[in-house]
């Protein structure tokens, strides 16, 4: 990338008035970013789309994703200064959720240190089984899923993965008996979760609880043993930050 015609055209561009404009929208799957140079959305200058270049160097140097668990957006004027660096002042919105935070917490211990790290729960607890599907379990596992956000929006699976014989197919009336008590799993869990929301707060400046995930197992004893994964979501505002686009 040739930076010194970049800086000839950005000044070019300065002394005729126009102001040099990104915008973009990145993020879930995409990232779309697009430069304007006064009321042009591309401008050549000496046979080279600058827009283009610009586009390019903006999306490297505030790292846009492409992802589909982040975005950011935003907007920025692009200049040139007395050193002749280019730069960008923008302001933007940034968020991205993140699986692999560690969770501060304080619990009690009998050893009487009271602070350590949680990622995930696990437990057991006995649930009813009116339609005796611990009598497949020899042949099939049944696996339980489910998800809960902090505004308390739930989504429940039960799955039967076949190991040997034919296939397992479950009713509305088991799938539908068997919400219920996922959903009740998940809400305790969101209880103590979010009480872990503050603590983390003060170990990670931008980070916040964001949701709860399940994964759980029938045994042959009627008993569900399940993990429970939290994840958070990480989110930054800025406004009028220089960010250097050509050194």
């Amino acid at each position: 990338m040739n930076e010194n015609l970049i800086r000839e055209a950005i000044k070019s561009y300065k002394s005729q008035g126009f102001r040099v404009i990104a915008e973009w929208n990145a993020g879930n799957d995409q990232c779309i970013c697009g430069t304007k140079i006064g009321d042009k959305t591309q401008s050549d200058y000496q046979g080279i789309d600058i827009a283009e270049l610009l586009n390019e160097l903006v999306i490297q140097a505030l790292e846009l994703p492409s992802t589909g668990e982040c975005y950011h957006i935003g907007s920025g004027i692009i200049d040139i200064n007395e050193e002749d660096k280019v730069f960008i002042r923008c302001t933007a919105e940034f968020e991205y959720s993140d699986y692999s935070v560690d969770f501060f917490y304080e619990e009690i211990k009998s050893d009487g240190d009271n602070s350590g790290r949680l990622k995930d729960i696990k437990a057991i607890q006995n649930i009813e089984d009116p339609f005796e599907l611990k009598k497949i379990l020899h042949r099939a596992n049944v696996n339980f899923s489910g998800k809960i956000n902090k505004e308390k929006e739930t989504e429940t699976t039960v799955i039967i993965d076949v190991v040997q014989g034919d296939e397992i197919t479950l009713s509305e009336e088991q799938k539908s008996f068997y919400k219920p008590i996922i959903t009740e799993i998940l809400l305790k869990g969101l209880e103590e979760f979010k009480k872990l929301e503050t603590p983390l707060k003060k170990a990670e400046n931008h980070y916040y609880f964001a949701s709860i995930e399940l994964e759980g197992q029938l045994h042959s004893d009627s008993t569900l043993h399940y993990k429970l994964s939290p994840s958070s979501e990480y989110f930054e505002n800025f406004r009028d930050e220089v960010v250097i686009l050509v050194e």
